[in-house]
């Protein structure tokens, strides 16, 4: 049996990358790894929601597989990278870690707006 690599990179998307891709029309697959009751995400960012604390990589796999252009956030940035730290390397290469998570972008955005 092959064994699955997990040697690949994380690759990280900042707050201001994100949101100049989005403005220009880009768009992107969410994946909330945050838990339920954790406060609501922008509109725009409501996509699939895979909390850490249930997390099953057999069945985010096989969900990440189907999407293009996916973005996995968290409130701060370390679950989504531990996340996407369990998946093998072909999904490494496709997946983008919001670098600072949910928190990061609001207060990036919040800044811009001012």
């Amino acid at each position: 049996k092959e064994q699955i690599k997990h040697n690949e990179p994380i690759r990280d998307i900042t707050p201001a990358e994100l949101s100049t891709r989005v403005e220009a029309g880009e768009k992107f697959h969410f994946v909330d790894v945050r838990e339920p009751h954790e406060p609501t995400a922008p509109e725009f960012m409501r996509g699939q929601n895979l909390p850490m604390s249930r997390w099953d990589v057999s069945e985010a796999a096989e969900f990440l597989r189907q999407a293009d252009n996916v973005v996995l956030y968290c409130q701060h940035g370390v679950r989504s990278r531990a996340a996407i730290g369990s998946l093998p390397n072909d999904l490494r290469k496709k997946i983008l870690n919001l670098q600072g998570g949910l928190s990061a972008y609001l207060q990036q955005n919040q800044t811009i707006q001012q």
